[in-house]
C-alpha cells in the first residue's frame, strides 16, 4: 500500500489496532531530518505495547554490522534501516527476515516486494509549497496529541520561522506553555513568544535556574511572561522526569511521555531529577502559579524580584506565601 499524504498514514494507526499493525514501513522524503522525524516517529506509534528497542542503522554499512546486532537484541528492535535508496540485495533480502523494519530513502524505492509486503509514505513528488502545507498538517497533529487548539494562522506562522520538524515541535511545546492554560494557540502567540524570546538566551534562563540553580541578568517587567514559560517548561520536564524515575515506570510509559532531548542530556536530566526529588519541581509549579497570580495584579513592577522570590522558594525549600487583598 502507499500513501501521498501524511494525514493518510497517521490516520492508519489510529485506526489498526496493534495486531494488525504492519511488521514493514518506508518513508521517502528528500529531506533529511523531516524523513528521520517521521520513521522515528511511527516506529514509535509501532511500539504499541512498549518493551522494544528503537534501533538505527545505515545499509551503507556492513551488513555483518546489522546482523551482529540483530543477535544482540534478537527480536526486541524495531529496526529504522536509514539510505535505503543504496542498499544492496543482501540487504533487501536480510530485511525481509526482520519482524518490524521502517526504511527510510530519499528517492523511489525500486524493490517492489516492498509495496506487496508494506506500507509506504511517498513523499518523493513533493512541491516546496506541498513542503509548508505537510508541516502545517503535521503540527495540526502534535497539537491535537497534546490536547491543544491549533489554529491553522498559528500553526503556518510557526512553520514560516523555519527549522526542522524536531525543532517546530519544540516551538510548538514553547507555545504551549506560554498559553497555559487557555489549551489554544493562536497566531497572536506565536508572534508575541517569538518577540519575547528574542533575545533566546530568556529561555535558557529557566534551564540555569532550575537544573543549575543559577540566575543572572536583570529582566524588565515585559520579559517575565517569557522567563515564566521558560521556568514552566523546564519544571514540567522535571516533575515527568522524577515521577518516571520514582515509580519505576516501564519502558512503554516512557515512550508515552515523548520527552524530546538528546540521548546525553537525557540522561543527564534524569540523574539531576533523581537528586532533587519530585517534590522540588512541584514546589517550583506552585511558586511559579502564585507568581503568575501576582503579576496579573501588577504587585510587583520588576521581573527581576518575580526571578529572586522564585529562586529563594525553589532553593531553600519554603513555601510562598502571597498577601491577602
Amino acid at each position: 500500500m502507499r500513501y501521498t499524504q501524511c494525514r493518510y498514514m497517521e490516520e492508519h494507526f489510529r485506526l489498526a489496532a496493534s495486531a494488525h499493525l504492519c511488521r514493514l514501513y518506508a518513508v521517502i522524503l528528500s529531506d533529511d531530518e523531516d524523513r528521520r522525524f517521521l520513521s522515528k516517529r511511527y516506529a514509535h506509534r509501532l511500539n504499541v505495547a512498549g518493551g522494544l528497542t528503537v534501533e538505527t542503522i545505515s545499509a551503507q554499512s556492513p551488513l555483518s554490522d546489522v546482523e551482529a546486532k540483530g543477535s544482540l537484541f534478537g527480536q526486541q528492535s524495531i529496526w529504522i534501516i536509514e539510505d535505503w535508496e543504496e542498499a544492496s540485495s543482501d540487504w533487501s533480502a536480510y530485511v525481509r527476515t526482520l519482524d518490524r523494519v521502517i526504511l527510510s530513502s530519499k528517492k523511489k524505492i525500486k524493490e517492489p516486494w516492498v509495496e506487496k509486503e508494506g506500507i509506504i509514505l511517498d513523499l518523493s513528488q513533493e512541491k516546496p509549497w506541498d513542503k509548508e502545507t505537510r508541516r502545517v498538517e503535521i503540527l495540526h497533529i502534535l497539537a491535537k496529541e497534546s490536547k491543544v487548539a491549533l489554529s491553522d494562522r498559528a500553526a503556518l506562522a510557526l512553520v514560516r520561522k523555519g527549522g526542522t520538524l524536531y525543532l517546530l515541535e519544540q516551538e510548538l511545546h514553547k507555545a504551549l506553555c506560554f498559553v497555559a492554560p487557555q489549551r489554544r494557540i493562536e497566531e497572536r502567540d506565536v508572534v508575541g513568544l517569538a518577540n519575547l524570546l528574542e533575545p533566546d538566551h530568556l529561555w535558557k534562563v529557566g534551564q540555569r535556574v532550575v537544573w543549575e540553580q543559577t540566575l543572572d541578568g536583570d529582566f524588565g517587567i515585559q520579559q517575565w511572561p517569557a522567563l515564566a514559560v521558560s521556568l514552566r517548561s523546564e519544571l514540567v520536564l522535571g516533575a515527568k522526569l522524577a515521577y518516571l524515575i520514582d515509580s519505576k515506570a516501564p519502558m512503554a510509559l516512557w515512550e508515552a511521555a515523548e520527552i524530546k532531548l538528546f540521548p546525553s542530556l537525557l540522561e543527564k536530566r534524569k540523574k539531576m531529577a533523581t537528586q532533587f526529588g519530585s517534590t522540588y519541581f512541584q514546589r517550583g509549579l506552585s511558586c511559579l502559579h502564585e507568581l503568575e497570580w501576582m503579576a496579573r495584579r501588577q504587585s510587583v513592577r520588576y521581573a527581576r524580584a518575580y526571578m529572586t522570590i522564585f529562586c529563594h522558594v525553589l532553593w531553600s525549600q519554603e513555601a510562598l506565601v502571597c498577601p491577602v487583598e
